[in-house]
C-alpha cells in the first residue's frame, strides 16, 4: 500500500509597498525624461590608481593621478594638464627607501621636463592630494572622479572607515580629512562584484553635491554585460595596453612606471568607453549606467514611455499581489543525473523578447492605461480545447494569454515554491502536480503548459485579462546605438533590438571579437529591457523598521514592519513580469511535448534551452 504523501510547506510572493503616512502629501508629478545638462565649461576629470602593500592590510604605498581638462563636447580624458604622484602620509617613516625612490624618480623625470619631452610630475602626500586635488577638483569644481575598481582605490585614501548610516546605509563611509568637519566623507555601497554606488556625504557646510564618481569596471559592464580586468577591458574597447611584469609591494622605478601606465590606460579606456556610451542617444548620466538594464530604462524614458504604475498609481493592488504570487522565474531542472549521456543542446533565440512579441506586451507598455476585464468564461473555454499543445504552435493564439487566473489546484502541473528539502527546510521551485485545499493564482501560460505536460484541465475560479487602452501622449522615436531608428508608436522595441542583434551577427565588417561583444550586449540589453526591469525591486536599508502594506491577491492585505523594504523599480509591473516568465515556461513545455511525442527524453533544461538525449 502506497503511503499518503507528506504535505509540504508552500511559500508565495507578495506585492509590498511602504505604508502611506497619514496627512503626508504624495507627490504625483509625472516623471519626465531629462536631457543631460548641456554646458560650455571644460570637462574636468581626475583619473587615478593606487598601489598598496601586499600584506592583508593592503595599506596605501603610493598612487598616480592625472588631471584632464578637455573642451566641452569633446571626448574626456584626452588633454592631461597636471600629473601627480602621491604617497602614504607615513611612508617616509615606514619605508624611507621607498620614499627616496619616489623622490629620485620625480627629480630624474624633471630633466625630461626641462627638455620639453615630458610633463611635470608633482610629488605630494596623501593629505595634500585629497585636499589640493580630490577636494579642489572633485568636489569644489565637480570633476569626474575616474578609476577602475574605484571603491578599492578610494578606500586606500581613507584614514578611517565606518558603516554608512544615512547616505547609502548598509555600505561604508570613508573619512579622508581627519580634522576638518567642513569636508565631506565618501560613502559607497557594493551591489555586486561589478557595481557599487558611490557619493559624497553632506558635510557641515551644507553643500548637497553628491559627486561624480565613474568606475570604469561598472561602465564597461553596462556597455557589454561582461566583467573585465583593466587589461581585458582595454582590449575589448580597442585600447592598446599590455601590463608590464613587475614585482608588487616594493617601490621601484619600474613599479612607478607600471602605476603611471595603468593610469594612462585607464584614461584612454575612459575616452573609448565614453565614445561608445555616447552612441546611445539617451537621457542617462554616465555615472548612473550600472548595467544593460540602466540603458534599457533610459531608452524607454527617452521615447517618453512611462511605466504602468507611474501613469496609473491607483492600479488594483490586489491584482498586483495576485501577480506576485503568480510570478516564478525561469524553469531549470535536471532529469538524468550521474549518467553520461550523448545530447544535442538547443535553445530559443532571445526567449524573453520572443515571448514579449508573441503575447504582444508592447501594446501594454505604450498604452495610455491598462484595463482589467473579467475573462473567466473565455479562459475556461480556451483551457478546455482539445489538442491544446498543437494549437499553441499558432502564434495568433498567444495574445489571448494576457491573463491572470485563480484556480483550485487538483494535480495541475504548475510551478510551486515549496520546502522540498526536509533536512534544511529551504524553499525551492519545482514544476510538479500540485494539490491544495484553497486557491492559487497563476499566469495563463503556466496553466496551458500544465495541460501540455499532461495535467488536468484546471478548475478556474476567476480570470483577469489585461487590455491596452489607447497610446500614451508625447511618445518620440529613439535611435538604437546611433544606427537604428525606433518609433514606439509603430515598432515593437523588443523585436527591433533582436533584429539589430541578428544584423550584427551577419556584419562581416566587424572583427570576431567586436561582433561577439556587440551581439552579446544586445542580447542581454533586450532581455533586461523586455523582462528584468518589469520585475525590478530594490532593497533599501532603513534605520528602524518601517510599516509596509502586503498584498497577496483577493485574500486582502495586511500591514507589517521591516528594516529592509524592497521598492518597486521605475518600470516595475508584476503582471507583465509574471506573463513573460510563464510564457517562457510554455515554450519549454511545447518543446518537451515534441521531444516526448517523438519518443525522446532530455537530460536537463534551463530557462530557454534543452539538452536532448540524442545520437548522431
Amino acid at each position: 500500500m502506497i503511503p499518503e504523501p507528506e504535505p509540504l510547506k508552500v511559500a508565495t510572493r507578495a506585492y509590498v509597498e511602504r505604508s502611506k503616512v497619514p496627512g503626508k502629501k504624495v507627490n504625483k508629478k509625472k516623471r519626465k525624461a531629462r536631457r543631460q545638462r548641456k554646458t560650455t565649461k571644460p570637462q574636468i576629470s581626475l583619473v587615478f590608481d593606487t598601489e598598496t602593500t601586499i600584506d592583508v592590510t593592503q595599506k596605501l604605498n603610493f598612487g598616480s593621478c592625472r588631471v584632464y581638462i578637455d573642451r566641452a563636447g569633446g571626448l574626456p580624458g584626452t588633454t592631461c594638464t597636471t600629473e601627480y604622484l602621491f604617497y602614504a602620509d607615513e611612508l617616509p617613516e615606514r619605508d624611507p627607501e621607498g620614499f627616496e625612490v619616489l623622490v629620485d624618480y620625480v627629480n630624474h623625470h624633471q630633466a625630461f621636463v626641462a627638455l620639453g619631452r615630458a610633463q611635470e610630475i608633482h610629488l605630494v602626500s596623501r593629505a595634500e592630494f585629497v585636499e589640493k586635488v580630490l577636494y579642489r577638483y572633485g568636489y569644489r569644481q565637480e570633476a569626474m572622479i575616474v578609476g577602475f575598481n574605484l571603491p578599492f582605490d578610494l578606500s586606500r585614501l581613507a584614514v578611517d572607515a565606518t558603516r554608512a548610516r544615512k547616505f547609502l546605509r548598509g555600505g561604508n563611509s570613508l573619512k579622508l580629512w581627519p580634522d576638518n568637519q567642513f569636508r565631506p566623507r565618501i560613502a559607497y555601497k557594493t551591489i555586486d562584484a561589478k557595481r557599487a554606488l558611490i557619493q559624497f556625504t553632506e558635510p557641515n557646510e551644507g553643500r548637497k553635491f553628491r559627486g561624480r564618481f565613474l568606475d570604469l569596471k561598472t561602465l564597461c559592464f553596462a556597455l557589454t554585460d561582461q566583467g573585465f580586468t583593466l587589461e581585458r577591458a582595454c582590449d575589448a574597447f580597442s585600447v592598446p595596453y599590455k601590463k608590464r611584469d613587475v614585482v608588487h609591494g616594493s617601490i621601484t622605478p619600474e613599479y612607478i612606471d607600471y602605476c603611471r601606465e595603468d593610469v594612462g590606460a585607464t584614461a584612454n579606456l575612459y575616452s573609448s568607453a565614453i565614445a561608445e556610451f555616447s552612441r546611445h542617444d539617451i537621457n542617462l548620466d554616465v555615472t548612473k549606467a550600472l548595467s544593460p538594464a540602466s540603458l534599457g530604462k533610459a531608452y524607454l524614458s527617452t521615447m517618453g514611455i512611462r511605466s504602468p504604475l507611474d501613469r496609473q498609481p491607483d492600479f488594483d493592488r490586489d491584482l498586483l499581489g495576485a501577480s506576485m504570487t503568480a510570478y516564478f522565474g525561469g524553469r531549470a531542472e535536471t532529469r538524468i543525473r550521474k549518467v553520461p549521456m550523448p545530447v544535442v543542446y538547443v535553445d530559443f533565440l532571445s526567449m524573453y523578447p520572443t515571448v514579449n512579441a508573441l503575447i504582444n506586451i508592447w501594446d501594454l507598455v505604450i498604452a495610455s492605461s491598462i484595463e482589467v476585464d473579467d475573462a473567466t468564461s473565455d479562459v475556461q473555454a480556451l483551457l478546455s480545447r482539445p489538442n491544446l499543445a498543437e494549437q499553441f504552435f499558432d502564434k495568433d493564439l498567444w495574445p489571448q494569454l494576457r491573463c491572470l487566473v485563480e484556480i483550485e489546484p487538483h494535480g495541475d502541473i504548475v510551478p510551486v515554491r515549496a520546502a522540498y528539502d526536509h533536512a534544511t527546510n529551504t524553499y525551492g521551485i519545482g514544476i510538479n502536480p500540485y494539490f491544495h485545499d484553497g486557491t492559487a493564482w497563476y499566469a495563463l501560460p503556466d496553466l496551458v503548459a500544465s495541460i501540455v505536460l499532461g495535467g488536468p484541465v484546471p478548475k478556474v475560479v476567476q480570470a483577469k485579462r489585461l487590455r491596452a487602452v489607447g497610446v500614451q501622449d508625447g511618445l518620440t522615436p529613439a535611435v538604437l546605438r546611433g544606427t537604428d531608428r525606433i518609433d514606439p508608436t509603430e515598432d515593437d522595441f523588443f523585436v527591433r533590438v533582436i533584429e539589430q542583434r541578428r544584423a550584427v551577427r551577419a556584419d562581416a565588417s566587424l572583427s570576431d571579437a567586436a561582433r561577439e561583444q556587440r551581439q552579446q550586449f544586445l542580447k542581454v540589453f533586450a532581455n533586461a529591457t523586455s523582462y528584468g526591469i518589469m520585475a525590478e525591486f530594490t532593497r533599501k536599508d532603513e534605520v528602524a523598521p518601517i510599516p509596509v502594506d502586503v498584498y497577496v491577491g483577493d485574500d486582502g492585505s495586511f500591514t507589517n514592519k521591516t528594516e529592509h523594504p524592497e521598492d518597486a523599480g521605475p518600470f516595475c509591473f508584476p503582471p507583465i513580469a509574471a506573463l513573460i516568465t510563464s510564457g517562457a515556461k510554455l515554450m519549454l513545455a511545447l518543446l518537451e511535448h515534441q521531444v516526448t511525442k517523438a519518443g525522446g527524453a532530455y537530460v536537463f533544461c534551463d530557462t530557454d534551452s534543452f539538452a536532448i538525449v540524442s545520437t548522431k
